[in-house]
């Protein structure tokens, strides 16, 4: 999803979630037990993802509020660009 507003909680079932230049409702994504791929770009609202248990590829740049990942154990490719506020993933 590109350029949307007011962006709710994503269903649980995602196995893939693009976000870029969206405001979400929440200012944390959680419960997305299934998703293997996740990119956020410029969703400058988000300040905390929730575990991802499956998610293998992380892709988060230009988000200056995120501040905190939850757990991703099987994260094999992590790519985190320009987000200021992260202190630990």
């Amino acid at each position: 999803m590109r350029n949307c507003k007011n962006v709710e909680q994503p269903p649980s079932s995602l196995e893939t979630l693009k976000l870029e230049s969206c405001q979400l409702t929440h200012n944390k994504l959680q419960n997305l037990p299934r998703l293997i791929e996740l990119k956020i770009r410029s969703c400058h609202n988000l300040q905390e993802l929730g575990a991802l248990p499956q998610a293998q590829e992380l892709d988060l740049s230009c988000n200056n509020q995120l501040a905190k990942v939850g757990e991703t154990p099987n994260a094999v490719k992590v790519r985190i660009h320009a987000c200021p506020s992260l202190k630990e993933v």
